[in-house]
């Protein structure tokens, strides 16, 4: 189960709210990852599959339609808006 904290007035979640196991590799990718996503994508969208970044966009649902027309499967991804303050992601089942 997720552990939530509230810091400051905000919430802050240590892992994604109802991510399924399946995807908690790409959740892990992200955090493993995160400063160097940050140094070069803040602000932007990162599809995530496969422990890989799959790619990058400017828009959320850009990302989603683009990713599932490139044929990437419901269920296997996770688009993550990257910021210096921490989030959450949701997949896409």
């Amino acid at each position: 189960m997720e552990k939530n904290t509230v810091t400051n007035g905000k919430l802050a979640v240590e892992t994604p709210v109802s991510v399924d196991t399946e995807l908690n590799a790409e959740w892990e990718y992200y955090e493993s990852n995160r400063d160097e996503l940050v140094k070069n994508h803040c602000g932007k969208y990162v599809v995530i599959s496969g422990n890989r970044v799959f790619d990058v966009y400017g828009d959320e649902n850009v990302a989603y339609f683009d990713t599932i027309e490139k044929g990437v499967p419901l269920g296997s991804f996770i688009i993550q808006h990257v910021m210096e303050e921490e989030g959450f992601s949701f997949p896409f089942m």
